[in-house]
């Protein structure tokens, strides 16, 4: 059942909602008024409306009618059976009759003149002030009442609800990542319109209850209230501190599920699969693990002594992204530099730690600081303050802003700089960074057509090349960096929000003789209105509090300063081993420091701050000493850490090697498992040994394989210097060398299983691990399972499928936890127990019977079999009745995985001639037709050309599936699109790359839609839905004309003999 099928006929819905709705409403029972009060609350999900709600009910008596679509949508009678099969998902399935019914309970509730309370998020301003005024035309007296919750508070409260009430009653309603991300960005905003548009007063109340603002009283706008008053607990350790707890709550819940879902209530164990796959579909966890990451940097930021934070679970879209940090209490990652920074710029520290993309928040970071806003890590500030003056020593944060690495931000404005990115290694040789790899220029001769033509080719660096230039690369840019730090003055602190109004007000500053801090100000002007400047002195608590906030600026200066640059170098230079490249920039000395005034000064023997000779004077000596007295610590911190960093081990020559490889199949996309590697290095190695070919001196590229497309059947060209500099290929590793390689490997394997030693009196225990696979187990056991769930069809059932690789991968674990939830296995946790491997055993054997069975039913061999279709494995051959228990077992695996082997190879072959099949049709085609065959969009319908182009919105257009795709999710969040401008930003979703069923996000944000993939960060586009919208035919034109160039390059690409990128160290 889809979205629509589930949407209710008509009469359905007004059935239900006359007899179902209004009833439960009991609208009769509620007292009419003349001048009827209606409360309208307005949150993000998760913030705790249910709080206000309640307290309003109380405030009026219980004689109101309270209006929450959220509740509206269990009168839906397909609930339980929606519920079952989208334990996440199901809400958005009755949504469309849900907020219907929720439109019809109010307008029958302010027809009969009850009190109501409407609970909605207030995500549309503009609708709910038209709603407003509708009421107040009407008599109401109306008062919109505001939860403020920070985004970390919400969506803690969103993923606890789910997970009790899936614990408690076995389904729970779980509100899409990309709603909650919309109404918690345009709340604020809404509240300005409402403000601005009616005269009904609003107030905000934080999660205690307690009222924060009233529009009556406070001037400042309500948005800007909001957003303050969601930032707030950033000043609590104590909210931090449980905050936390709860979240790390929440992560524990999650990993454990696979093993509690069956102790789910009233979940069948359907149902329980469903849980799991929903929640692996949506990347619930890596949300989850990302915002106790965003916590425990706040908490570890405002709480003294808070232990530090870490990343419980490694990014799986990001592997090169860690933590940016070393020791305990290192904070980075877009953090604020203190815990006051925080207080003041709270919303900018949850939204970019609670991205599930934590690549986009540290790119934001960056780039936040590199346009001057002081205080944060990233860019031009890499590093981070921890605590408050007096909380322990300021820790450096060890980041990447500075350093040329894969991990590093290539937008960032310093990797603009042509010195930075263009690079000389030892031998002279140019290099240029391209965004992804180091290239370099060479003539090279690699087609085999018997032709000497050399040409110019671009060739990348290997891994090893690529450190020394990362070395150079990052050396300048940390020294461009040093040359533009500038630090803030910490005795100018502006006047705030605390300070006695005035007419003018200029700056707090600082006396260097008195201690006293004083600014100037007016009331009155002269009769040239010019100010009349009086001095006001600052209280004693206004004092400490303008010490402190110079402390902190102080820290801060620390923390983007020179100090925290040299501490991300020289962190960088000793995990990279550098030192075999090049010396290390020169280490920061405590007594040579840059102050606010630009000037560089040295302390002299007795303790004075010099400019070339000249004694510094004013703050500046203070500011000096204070940096000082706070540096020595964080120097002496960050020198521990270095200590206790483990230095790089210098890889082997057949590390590098394997390196090398694994390096050039990834320039052209191709990743092989862990036993094709193998396979592939093995053949290599011989193609070398047989031609007299060095490693060490040598490259390999690879060619296109049978059907024109690079992949591990690639023939593998080795690439040599020859003695006029030209390169050229010098032996090929050939498709039949790497498939031989490969046989053999699985025939070593085979004959060479691992060593099982049997004990004489083994204990329950030890009988259990003996037979018991787990993850990180490899041999034979390994193989022979993983053939056997492949013959079960269990990757039907997963999403990434298992392959026989002979390592108990996460794949495996996870085929394994599939196996077990369908056969309602007492334990549900993917490891491989007696009882799973002897119902997986038993369960293979029967699927291969059956198959041989119909096989002999048949009478087909292999060569019966029709094009296009697959070969089933071979029956098994019987047990000797003599054997011991042991040998039948190993028989048994050997003929699992012989099985496998041989159903592989034939539907590989029968793969091979399909192509084969269709190469040749095709090139009949294009002879017959002596003109290029046009692609599906250009000519939908062979032989009847028409004059419009087919929409998308035809279920035979190519992107059918996309367009269907996100005009559901639009219309799931409530922001549908018209047909045109729908078929605009489809087409360009198309144009670049989106496909169906892609893991990301559509929104529809202040008039302009965005669309972002989560896998491929440059994946992502917005479109101004104020511009004009082209017409649909004008849609699918450009989509046509894009598919043209597009095929026509792909086509002068395959024409190319070689490829752009041949590796060349």
């Amino acid at each position: 059942m889809n979205e629509k099928e589930s949407r209710l006929d008509d009469a359905e819905h007004r059935r239900l909602f006359e007899q179902k709705i209004l009833d439960d409403a009991a609208l009769e029972t509620k007292s009419s008024f003349e001048h009827p009060k209606a409360i309208i609350l307005a949150g993000q999900p998760g913030s705790g409306k249910g709080s206000l709600a309640r307290a309003a009910d109380v405030e009026l008596g219980r004689d109101v009618v309270l209006i929450d679509p959220d509740e509206l949508r269990n009168a839906h009678p397909e609930v339980s059976v929606l519920r079952n099969a989208h334990p996440y998902t199901w809400s958005g399935y009755t949504h469309p009759d849900a907020s219907q019914w929720a439109d019809e309970l109010l307008q029958a509730t302010i027809e009969g003149r009850k009190n109501l309370i409407f609970d909605t998020t207030l995500s549309n301003g503009q609708w709910s002030a038209e709603l407003i005024k509708d009421l107040q035309s009407r008599g109401y007296d109306i008062e919109v009442r505001t939860m403020a919750a920070h985004k970390l508070e919400s969506e803690l409260g969103v993923d606890n609800r789910f997970s009790r009430q899936l614990d408690e009653v076995g389904h729970g309603r779980y509100v899409p990542e990309g709603a909650r991300e919309a109404i918690y960005t345009k709340l604020p905003i809404s509240l300005d319109t409402v403000h601005a548009q009616t005269t009904a007063p609003i107030r905000i109340f934080n999660r205690q209850g307690t009222e924060v603002y009233d529009s009556r009283t406070d001037a400042r706008p309500p948005g800007q209230a909001l957003e303050e008053a969601r930032n707030a607990w950033f000043k609590d350790p104590t909210v931090t501190q449980e905050l936390r707890e709860r979240w790390q709550q929440q992560v524990d819940w999650h990993r454990d599920l696979p093993a509690h879902v069956q102790d789910l209530p009233n979940a069948t164990p359907a149902v329980q699969e469903q849980v799991l796959a929903e929640h692996a579909e949506l990347h619930v966890s890596d949300g989850v693990n990302s915002r106790l990451e965003g916590i425990a940097t706040i908490d570890e930021l405002v709480r003294p002594g808070a232990p530090p934070a870490r990343v419980p679970v490694p990014e799986p879209e990001i592997p090169g992204l860690r933590r940016a940090g070393m020791t305990a209490g290192l904070a980075g990652l877009g953090v604020a530099a203190t815990a006051y920074d925080a207080s003041q710029a709270g919303e900018r520290v949850g939204t970019l730690l609670a991205q599930d993309n934590l690549t986009a928040a540290r790119s934001e970071a960056l780039h936040f600081a590199a346009r001057g806003a002081g205080g944060w890590a990233g860019g031009a500030a890499t590093a981070a303050v921890v605590g408050t003056t007096g909380a322990g020593p300021v820790a450096l944060v060890v980041a990447d802003g500075y350093l040329f690495s894969a991990a590093a931000d290539k937008a960032a404005t310093l990797w603009d700089n042509r010195q930075i990115y263009a690079q000389t290694d030892k031998q002279g040789v140019r290099w240029e960074f391209n965004g992804s790899q180091w290239l370099r220029q060479a003539k090279a001769d690699l087609p085999n057509d018997g032709v000497d033509t050399p040409q110019k080719q671009g060739m990348f660096a290997l891994p090893e090349k690529a450190r020394e230039l990362n070395y150079h690369a990052s050396s300048e840019a940390i020294e461009q960096a040093l040359g533009k730090v500038q630090p803030s003055n910490p005795y100018v602190q502006p006047s705030s929000e605390a300070d006695a109004a005035h007419l003018y007000a200029r700056d707090w500053r600082h006396d260097p003789a008195s201690g006293q801090w004083s600014r100037m100000i007016a009331d009155q002007v002269d009769r040239n209105d010019r100010p009349i400047w009086t001095v006001d002195a600052a209280s004693p608590e206004r004092t400490a509090a303008l010490d402190q906030q110079a402390a902190q600026v102080v820290d801060a200066n620390i923390a983007r300063g020179p100090a925290a640059i040299a501490a991300t170098y020289e962190a960088a230079y000793q995990r990279n081993g550098w030192e075999d490249v090049g010396p290390v920039q020169a280490a920061l000395n405590p007594d040579a420091l840059q102050a606010s005034d630009g000037r560089q000064y040295q302390r002299d023997a007795q303790g004075q701050w010099r400019h070339d000779g000249v004694a510094a004077e004013g703050n500046v000596p203070l500011e000096l000493n204070a940096t000082r007295e706070r540096l020595q610590p964080a120097l002496t911190q960050h020198a521990q850490a270095m200590a206790q960093m483990p230095a790089r081990q210098t890889p082997t020559l057949q590390q590098q090697d394997q390196a090398n490889t694994e390096a050039t199949y990834a320039a052209y996309g191709v990743a092989p498992n862990a036993q094709t590697a193998g396979a592939i290095q093995r053949a290599v190695q011989r193609t070398r040994e047989e031609n007299g070919i060095d490693a060490a001196t040598s490259a390999l590229a690879l060619e296109r394989d049978a059907s024109g497309h690079y992949s591990v059947d690639s023939p593998i060209q080795h690439l040599s210097r020859t003695a006029d500099g030209v390169v050229r290929v010098a032996a090929i590793t050939s498709t039949d060398d790497i498939r031989q390689a490969r046989g053999q490997l699985q025939a070593h394997h085979q004959e060479h299983p691992p060593l099982r030693v049997t004990p004489t009196e083994p204990t329950a225990s030890a009988q259990t691990q003996a037979t018991a696979l787990q993850p990180g187990d490899r041999g034979t056991e390994v193989l022979a399972l993983q053939a056997s769930l492949i013959q079960l069809g269990i990757n039907a059932r997963v999403k990434t499928p298992v392959e026989i690789t002979g390592i108990y991968d996460q794949p495996t674990q996870r085929g394994v936890q599939a196996f077990q939830l369908m056969h309602g296995m007492n334990e549900v946790n993917g490891i491989a127990d007696r009882s799973t491997l002897a119902a997986v055993q038993q369960q293979a054997g029967s699927a291969i019977a059956q198959r041989a069975v119909a096989s002999q039913q048949a009478g087909t061999t292999l060569q019966d079999v029709p094009k296009g279709m697959m070969a089933a494995p071979a029956a098994p051959t019987a047990a000797s009745p003599d054997r011991s228990q042991p040998d039948l077992h190993t028989q048994q695996q050997h003929q699992a995985l012989d099985q496998q082997r041989q159903w592989q190879l034939q539907q590989e072959q029968t793969l091979q001639q399909e192509r084969g099949r269709l190469k040749e049709q095709k090139k009949a085609e294009e002879q017959r037709d002596q003109a290029p065959v046009a692609s599906a969009i250009d000519n939908p319908e062979r032989g009847q050309p028409s004059s419009t182009l087919r929409p998308m919105s035809d279920p035979a257009h190519p992107g059918h599936a996309l367009y269907a795709e996100v005009k559901d999710r639009l219309e799931a969040k409530g922001t549908p699109l018209p047909e045109d401008r729908l078929h605009q930003v489809t087409s360009e979703m198309y144009i670049i790359g989106f496909k169906p069923d892609w893991r990301g996000r559509v929104d529809v944000v202040n008039d302009t839609f965005y669309a972002q993939h989560a896998a491929d960060p440059t994946r992502r586009m917005s479109q101004s839905l104020a511009e004009p919208t082209p017409s649909i035919q004008e849609s699918m034109q450009q989509v046509k004309t894009t598919a043209r160039q597009q095929e026509a390059a792909a086509q002068a690409k395959r024409d190319q003999p070689t490829p752009s990128g041949p590796v060349l160290g």
